[in-house]
């Protein structure tokens, strides 16, 4: 089903796509795991030197955040990146990721890729997060900054439930560049939890 948006005339659609070979920013191929649906503060993981990984990685950050500091759609969170990129604005793109504190405390427990067969370590998986959306943030303003003209996006059909956490994997969007339209991924899993919206990272093959 079609949905446009406005002012940036936004289709939605939902399209499959291959798998890819997962990485710590899209998880499409992560293991289908049942976990507990952990609460802030909460360590759920099954490997006990993950676990205290965790721990002493939160023990650094301090309390948790209340809720993913994102927004209230997946629509508006994609408008807030084209919005980012047509202002060449860095600060505000790479804010729609997530920060350390959420991806300790709402999203690592509940990661597709810290489930078995996978159980990637917290520190480990949030370097790989940083480094490739950073990257990937860089790219996208090096290329589409300042006339980025989205036309839509599309996700693959299905969400993926994962605990607490529901993910849209292999997303691409589509935009207007030199007078012909594009489609490819700008940005890698979209995160749900609780109601609100955020990129895990921005990470691409720009």
């Amino acid at each position: 089903m079609l949905r446009r948006l406005a002012p940036l005339a936004l289709i939605v659609a939902c399209t499959a796509r291959p798998a890819e070979r997962p990485t710590a920013d899209s998880v499409a191929t992560g293991p289908s795991a049942d976990s507990v649906a952990a609460h802030p503060g909460t360590v759920v993981v099954a490997d006990s030197a993950n676990a205290a990984a965790l721990a002493r990685m939160r023990a650094r950050l301090g309390p948790p955040p209340a809720h993913v500091a994102g927004f209230r759609s997946r629509d508006s969170l994609v408008a807030a990146f084209a919005r980012a990129v047509d202002d060449h604005d860095s600060t505000a793109l790479r804010a729609l990721a997530l920060t350390v504190e959420e991806f300790a405390y709402l999203y690592y427990p509940d990661a597709p890729l810290a489930q078995p067969p996978y159980e990637l370590d917290p520190e480990t998986m949030w370097l790989q997060i940083g480094a490739e959306s950073d990257r990937g943030a860089t790219r996208t303003l090096a290329r589409y900054g300042g006339h980025l003209g989205l036309v839509s996006y599309r996700c693959e059909p299905a969400a993926r439930v994962s605990g607490a956490v529901t993910l849209w994997n292999a997303c691409t969007v589509t935009h207007r560049s030199a007078a012909r339209q594009v489609t490819e991924p700008l940005f890698g899993s979209i995160l749900e939890r609780d109601g609100w919206y955020k990129f895990v990272g921005l990470s691409n093959r720009l």
